[in-house]
C-alpha cells in the first residue's frame, strides 16, 4: 500500500505547517486524559487496533500508556509500562479481562517507541509490537464491556503511583484489524503521522485518534466524540525529534 500521510512535521489540516506536540505527564501531579465509558470505547465482541509513541522518564514502576479500567484490579484493556517484564526487564504489556501479552522489548528512559496493539477476536489472540518489529502474542479472553474510564496516561484508580510519567503522543483506536502495510505507513519508519490526516480507507472502523498539537484543548479527538477531558494539567511539548 503506498504511503498517503504526511510526515509529522509537514502539513496541517490546511496544506499548511502542523507542529509536532507531544503530551507530556507528570506521576507527582497524577495526570491523565480521560473519558467516561461510552459504547464506541467498549471493545468486547470486536477485533481492535490501538497504536501510539511513548517515551518514559524512569521504567522503574508501572506506567499506564491508553487503558480502559474500573479500577486497579477490574481491567477491561490497554497498554502499560511493566518495570519486571520478560526477563525481569521494563517492558510493554497490552492486556485485556483475561491476559496479557508481554513484549520482550526491553525499554530505556527518555526514549521514544512506537506500539501497535491488537486482538483478534475470532483466534483470541492479543498481540504487542514495538517499533513495528514481530509482535508478542498470547491467547487471552476478549475485554469485557465494563464502564471504566478510557484513559491516556492514567485512569484515576486508587493507586497514583501508576499514573504517567513521560509523553504520549499519536494515538488511535480502530474497532478492526489494521493490516501489516497500514501499520508500516503510521509508523512511518519512526517518524509517525499527523493521526487526524489519516484518510480512505484508514477510516474504516476508526474510534478516535489523538495528536495532542492543540495545546488549549490537548485531549481533542481529531475523529470522533471522544475529546479527553484534562485532569490535573497535562502540557503539550515537543514531539518526536
Amino acid at each position: 500500500m503506498p504511503n498517503p500521510l504526511i510526515r509529522r512535521r509537514l502539513g496541517g489540516p490546511g496544506g499548511g505547517p502542523e507542529q509536532a506536540l507531544a503530551a507530556n505527564f507528570s506521576n507527582g501531579a497524577t495526570q491523565a486524559l480521560t473519558i467516561a465509558s461510552n459504547a464506541s470505547l467498549q471493545l468486547n465482541g470486536t477485533d481492535w487496533t490501538i497504536v501510539g509513541f511513548v517515551k518514559f522518564t524512569t521504567t522503574t514502576n508501572y506506567r499506564k500508556v491508553v487503558v480502559k479500567q474500573a479500577s486497579d484490579s477490574v481491567f477491561e484493556y490497554g497498554i502499560q509500562l511493566n518495570p519486571t517484564g520478560a526477563a525481569g526487564n521494563p517492558g510493554l504489556q497490552a492486556f485485556t479481562t483475561g491476559g496479557n501479552a508481554q513484549s520482550a522489548t526491553v525499554l530505556a528512559a527518555g526514549t521514544w517507541y512506537w506500539f501497535w496493539a491488537d486482538f483478534a477476536l475470532a483466534s483470541t489472540t492479543l498481540s504487542l509490537s514495538i517499533n513495528n518489529a514481530a509482535p508478542a502474542s498470547a491467547s487471552v479472553a476478549a475485554p469485557s464491556a465494563g464502564a471504566g474510564t478510557f484513559g491516556i496516561g492514567y485512569f484515576g484508580g486508587a493507586t497514583t503511583a501508576y499514573a504517567m510519567d513521560g509523553g504520549i503522543e499519536a494515538v488511535g483506536l480502530w474497532k478492526r484489524l489494521l493490516t501489516a502495510g497500514e501499520k508500516t505507513a503510521i509508523y512511518n519508519a519512526g517518524a509517525g503521522v499527523v493521526m487526524g490526516k489519516l484518510a480512505g480507507a484508514y477510516l474504516t472502523n476508526m474510534v478516535s485518534v489523538y495528536d495532542f498539537n492543540t495545546a488549549s484543548n490537548l485531549g481533542l479527538d481529531r475523529h470522533g466524540t471522544n475529546t479527553l477531558a484534562n485532569v490535573n494539567g497535562v502540557t503539550a511539548v515537543p514531539g518526536l525529534t
